[in-house]
């Protein structure tokens, strides 16, 4: 059996595990709310690094197929690879209208 003094110190003392157990989940549910930002912010640098290295790419070839120009003096493989160039420079800006 239980005095009347036992029961208001197990008052308090399951009050005092109220209290923490709503601070935690108040403190959860603000980091949650933060980790989803950071994964918004990372999903958007992803898409920016994508486009960025696609761009890289279409530059390296564009630059390797106008190389083939020096070796066959046919005209057709610069354009070409101007073509690829151009569109390397296209996807490495487009990361400016990403949001």
């Amino acid at each position: 059996m239980m005095t009347v003094a036992d029961k208001g110190a197990a008052a308090k003392i399951a009050k005092s595990y109220a209290d923490h157990q709503e601070k935690w989940t108040d403190q959860t549910k603000d980091d949650k709310e933060k980790a989803e930002a950071f994964e918004t912010k990372v999903e958007q640098a992803e898409a920016r690094a994508d486009r960025f290295d696609l761009g890289e790419a279409l530059l390296e070839i564009g630059l390797v197929i106008t190389s083939v120009t020096l070796l066959t003096h046919r005209r057709a493989y610069w354009y070409f690879g101007m073509a690829f160039a151009l569109g390397g420079i296209v996807s490495a800006v487009s990361v400016l209208l990403l949001k």
